[in-house]
C-alpha cells in the first residue's frame, strides 16, 4: 500500500495543451493510454516563464501522493532542443532548435548565436557620444596667423552645413536598460 502510494507520486506523460492564465501555465496531460488530466498548473522557476509546445514529454508529481493533485515540474520537447556539443557549465536559452542566449564556459553572453562575433555596445551610450562628436566638429574654429583665402591672418569659422545628426545605432533584435 505504501509503495504504490509512493510509486505513484510521481508521473511522467506527454503534454498535449499549454495555455497561459495571469497566475500560471496550465496543462492539458496524457499520463498513460487512457487518462487525459486538464487544468494542471506547470511549476517553472521563480524568474523563468516559457509555454511548452504540444508533446513535450512531461514529469508531474503528486502533492501529498493525491493524484487529484498533480502539478507539472518539469517539460521538454526533445525535437526542438539544440544538438550543440557543449562545455561542461555551458548552456543558455534556446527558442527552435538554437540558442538565442548562450553563456560560454568562460562567462560570456553570446545573443543571438551560439558563436557570437561581435560585443554589444549600449546603443544610447554609442549616440550620445557620436552627438558629442557631431558638436564638437560643428562649433570648431580654428584661429590662424597664415594666410587663409583672403590674404589676411584671422579665424576660420565653423561650416556652412553642419555635420547631419547621427542615425539610430540601436539594435533591432537586442534590447537593454
Amino acid at each position: 500500500m505504501v509503495y504504490a502510494k509512493i510509486r505513484g507520486m510521481i508521473l511522467d506523460g506527454l503534454l498535449k495543451l499549454a495555455k497561459t492564465t495571469t497566475k500560471a501555465i496550465e496543462i492539458q496531460a496524457q499520463v498513460d493510454d487512457d487518462y487525459v488530466d486538464d487544468g494542471i498548473p506547470l511549476l517553472q522557476m521563480q524568474g523563468v516563464r516559457f509555454k511548452p509546445p504540444a508533446d513535450a514529454e512531461l514529469v508531474m508529481v503528486c502533492i501529498n501522493g493525491d493524484p487529484a493533485r498533480p502539478v507539472g515540474i518539469m517539460a521538454v520537447h526533445r525535437d526542438t532542443c539544440p544538438t550543440d556539443d557543449l562545455e561542461d557549465g555551458e548552456g543558455g536559452l534556446y527558442y527552435g532548435g538554437a540558442f538565442r542566449v548562450f553563456v560560454n564556459e568562460s562567462g560570456e553572453v553570446h545573443l543571438g548565436e551560439k558563436v557570437a562575433d561581435d560585443f554589444v555596445a549600449l546603443a544610447q551610450k554609442v549616440h550620445d557620444e557620436l552627438n558629442a562628436v557631431k558638436s564638437a566638429f560643428d562649433s570648431h574654429i580654428h584661429t590662424t596667423t597664415a594666410t587663409v583665402g583672403t590674404g589676411s591672418a584671422g579665424v576660420i569659422s565653423p561650416p556652412n552645413s553642419p555635420m547631419p545628426s547621427p542615425s539610430s545605432v540601436a539594435a533591432t533584435k537586442v534590447r537593454a536598460t
